[in-house]
């Protein structure tokens, strides 16, 4: 404590008030009845008391850490439970777009076959008509020249 008296920290009373006093003791323990052994209690009597508060005080601060600590846990399983529901759902639309997506090339592969059928039929088709009108084209140039005989020897 500082003199002169108005520059103390605080006063005798206060200061007592919040003291806890521990020493070693080479000596076994005496037990006095309603009093503690460690000689404490016979310079502070509600000794006990204040230990129960401080030790009151330290649970309660723990148990309120703890609870902190349950709290951002429980927030965390929360926010995890849902991403997990949220990436379930989207891998859920994905198979089924990805299931879609199949049916229709294996639609547009059938499709393609058709297709590619009717193109060869056409092709055919196409490669009779040739020889067809090359033939005519033929006949018609024997019938000229045929005709241009008739015509000279008429």
């Amino acid at each position: 404590m500082s003199n002169p008296t108005k520059n103390a920290e605080c006063s005798p009373e206060v200061a007592f008030s919040n003291i806890i006093f521990a020493s070693g003791s080479p000596f076994r323990d005496v037990d006095l009845g309603h009093r503690g052994s460690d000689g404490l209690h016979g310079y502070v009597p509600s000794l006990d008391h204040v230990v129960a508060d401080v030790e009151l005080d330290k649970l309660r601060k723990t148990f309120e850490l703890i609870e902190a600590e349950n709290v951002y846990l429980n927030k965390s399983i929360e926010r995890m439970d849902k991403e997990l529901h949220e990436a379930k759902d989207t891998s859920f639309h994905l198979s089924h777009q990805i299931e879609n997506s199949e049916n229709l090339v294996k639609k547009k592969e059938v499709e393609l076959l058709a297709m590619e059928k009717r193109l060869k039929a056409s092709e055919t088709l196409n490669i009779g008509f040739y020889r067809a009108i090359k033939e005519l084209k033929m006949e018609q140039e024997e019938s000229r020249m045929i005709k241009e005989d008739m015509d000279r020897k008429v």
